[in-house]
């Protein structure tokens, strides 16, 4: 029996090179039957995003023949998770009547409802019944956020000395770049010392409906939508009371039915209750998870459920539909038009620009420049009482973001957000662009677009086109 040879063990550093984008390690010359390990450490830089990413490792070798040897590629899956600090900004302020005519918000100026205010990048926030909003989405690095001047109420203006096309833009960043709480409040002047807005009365909750009685009626067998109005105007401010009935089969009103409304377009919000049935606040409350915008889950008593649809940032048709949870074939429907609303011009605009004095980092990447620079410009406008001109434009990601993606989008349906407490503000991403621009023009009902949004993965049976972007 020939004893086993004892191993040696050999640790040395190997300094790999960059080459193509990859790593390559040379080890040297191999004697027979030794084995190397090589061991790497995955750095998670300041620009990763969350997902799956695959690396790839292949071994090749020259053998004593001369021969080049090759091996079968062996794929190596890291999973890059979000943790629990982000550089998403998030940004409270409030539109009040300056009364005093300082610039700054004191104890007892009214806040102004139903104002919107606009970031260079298109999101875009309405203030409550209190004139508070926030945004809790907002990309790192610098922000411009300006007043909407088409939603300025009749009696108040800005301050002097503010331009209307810019809005009164202020110009936001903290030195961390990102991850940060922003705050910005805009003042309106009031026309003269007498005009205050209202403040609205407080909604009684929803389950507190007139009628108690849950419906001693039967299963339901026939589902209505009525909604106040066939049209409404586009923008995200106009809003309505969309009432649900549901009838038995003798059409009496039915038992306690659970149902679900969803829209295609604008938003589904809660409807507050009165002693006579729903209503709808011009100030309505959207749900805190995007991805719930344009559903509403309902609960009919003696055959009725109350909702409100907050119409789209943008002219549109949308279509309302109605299920019983507990029977899908039980379904209704109800279109309603968002109409085009003639506004005054906007344009929120930002430029930055990066210098470097010193030489480049350690590990800076090839294409690194000393000077370099960005700009985000909002634009809207209607030409006649008929149309209206959308442009967004991203030239790239900024010179001082730490992450984000390079789109126009800034709000991940994916990603929870959660709204400041006791604001009940809107909110709306009016440019929804994968790419660095968005524009569109509409004029009647009728409309051109170009959002560079991604297709569907190819389904027989459907259009090409929805395979390519667009």
């Amino acid at each position: 029996m020939i004893p086993e040879c004892p191993k040696t063990t050999v640790t040395t550093s190997i300094a790999p090179a960059l080459v193509d984008g990859g790593l390559l390690f040379s080890i040297g010359q191999l004697t027979p039957g030794s084995r190397v390990e090589i061991d790497y450490a995955t750095v998670v830089g300041p620009n990763a995003r969350s997902g799956s990413y695959e690396t790839t490792v292949v071994g090749t070798a020259i053998s004593p023949l001369g021969e080049r040897v090759t091996t079968v590629p062996v794929e190596v899956q890291v999973l890059v998770t979000g943790s629990s600090f982000s550089m998403t900004q998030l940004l409270i302020g409030r539109v009040f009547a300056d009364i005093n005519r300082n610039g700054t918000f004191d104890s007892g100026e009214p806040g102004i409802a139903n104002v919107r205010v606009v970031t260079a990048s298109g999101q875009s926030a309405t203030t409550d019944g209190f004139g508070q909003y926030n945004l809790p989405s907002l990309a790192a690095g610098s922000t411009l956020i300006a007043v909407d001047p088409s939603t300025i109420p009749e009696g108040f203006s800005l301050p002097d000395g503010e331009s209307r096309l810019s809005g009164a833009g202020q110009l936001l960043r903290t030195p961390l770049q990102g991850g940060s709480l922003l705050h910005q409040n805009f003042a309106l002047v009031p026309a003269s010392s007498s005009v205050t807005p209202a403040v609205p009365a407080a909604a009684s909750s929803t389950e507190d409906l007139l009628d108690t009685d849950e419906g001693s009626g039967g299963p339901a067998v026939v589902l209505q939508i009525e909604p106040e109005r066939q049209s409404m105007t586009a923008g995200g401010r106009d809003s309505q009371l969309v009432t649900v009935r549901v009838l038995d089969d003798e059409g009496g009103p039915a038992s306690e039915t659970h149902l679900l409304l969803t829209t295609t377009l604008g938003m589904l919000v809660r409807a507050a209750s009165s002693g006579t049935g729903g209503v709808c606040s011009p100030h309505a409350r959207a749900e805190e998870q995007p991805a719930l915008f344009r559903q509403a889950d309902l609960v009919t008593r003696a055959g009725v459920a109350y909702a409100c649809l907050l119409s789209g940032a943008l002219p549109g048709d949308t279509r309302l539909d109605l299920v019983d949870r507990s029977d899908d074939t039980v379904t209704a429907f109800a279109d309603v038009s968002f109409d085009l609303e003639s506004r005054p011009p906007i344009l929120v605009a930002i430029g930055e620009v990066g210098v470097g004095l010193s030489s480049p980092a350690t590990g800076a990447s090839l294409d690194s420049q000393r000077v370099d620079g960005q700009a985000t410009v909002f634009y809207q406008d209607s030409f006649s009482e008929d149309d209206l001109m959308t442009v967004v434009i991203r030239s790239k990601a900024g010179v001082n973001r730490a992450t984000g993606s390079s789109g126009l989008f800034e709000l991940d349906p994916t990603t929870r957000t959660y709204a400041v407490m006791g604001d009940a503000s809107t909110r709306m991403e009016i440019a929804q662009s994968t790419s660095r621009l968005f524009a569109r023009y509409d004029r009647g009902r009728s409309y051109a677009l170009f959002g560079d949004l991604r297709g569907d993965q190819a389904i027989v049976g459907r259009s090409g086109l929805l395979e390519f972007s667009r």
